[in-house]
């Protein structure tokens, strides 16, 4: 598959996280298993809310730059530094049992962002296209 298809796979991923989590953050972790404290949690959820629609936007909106140009390759690799660091923390509150058998979902999300982002970013070499 192109890289494009995956980046609108990612966009749309970042999307419905980043409306849940800011819109309906209580019922959104709920499916994880996760109740949220009314204060600290529910600011949290919201600003982590606002960062993955902001994500969203962005990746979409280069979706047809190629990976061969800088700006695209420093996108790619600046959301590959997100799932990199988040995936731990997810894996290991599922470990933990702060969420329960829901909690698998952003586990799963996040493996598949991680691996498909790797492979674009260092395996599959892209062709510079003519100008």
């Amino acid at each position: 598959m192109k890289l494009s298809h995956f980046i609108v796979s990612w966009s749309f991923i970042y999307a419905v996280f980043g409306v849940g989590l800011y819109a309906f953050p209580f019922k959104f972790m709920s499916i994880y298993g996760i109740n949220l404290d009314p204060d600290g949690g529910e600011l949290m959820a919201n600003v982590l809310g606002s960062t993955l629609i902001s994500f969203a936007v962005v990746l979409f909106w280069v979706r047809n730059v190629p990976l061969t140009e800088r700006l695209q390759r420093i996108i790619l690799i600046s959301n590959f530094v997100y799932v990199v660091f988040d995936t731990p923390v997810a894996v290991r509150n599922l470990v933990d049992g702060t969420m329960d058998a829901g909690g698998w979902i952003p586990v799963m999300v996040h493996f598949y962002l991680g691996l498909t982002m790797a492979y674009f970013l260092f395996i599959k070499k892209e062709q510079p296209q003519a100008a």
